[in-house]
């Protein structure tokens, strides 16, 4: 079982979640690049979620150490990559919901992180629900 990361007593869980719609000049490989340095980062940074994407639309919710995360928002909402950029949430929630960093509309792995066949409804239905646990397998879900 994968262990949650764990926080210091001063540090305040933060969770967001938004949706964008990718810049249309963003090519495949600048797409991978992007999913690739997201990865790395937020593990980084000990930043949780699931994220999303259609192939047009970037669902994402995260969650992690406040500063953390208000750099994260800040670092989306100045990237070019995303278009028409949506905060559906805004929360500090009392313990985390995701162990990792969970991926929907990606084939395979990459770098050793995991993806769950879905599409940006079900992603999205998974962000608002109160119950939503990305620890549980997709199936579980449904």
């Amino acid at each position: 079982m994968t262990k949650m990361p764990s926080f210091s007593k001063d540090e305040q869980l933060v969770a967001f979640a938004y949706r964008s719609r990718v810049a249309p000049d963003l090519v495949d490989g600048e797409m991978d690049a992007l999913v690739r340095q997201s990865w790395r980062a937020n593990m980084t940074r000990r930043i949780t979620g699931v994220f999303g994407f259609d192939g047009q639309v970037f669902h994402q919710y995260v969650e992690g150490a406040q500063v953390h995360m208000l750099d994260l928002l800040a670092s989306i909402l100045c990237d070019s990559r995303h278009n028409r950029i949506e905060i559906t949430l805004m929360a500090t929630p009392e313990h985390r919901r995701c162990r990792s960093w969970v991926l929907s509309g990606f084939e395979g792995h990459v770098d050793g992180f995991r993806t769950i066949p879905a599409h940006q409804r079900q992603v999205e239905h998974l962000i608002r629900s109160e119950v939503f646990d990305c620890n549980r397998s997709f199936n579980d879900r449904r």
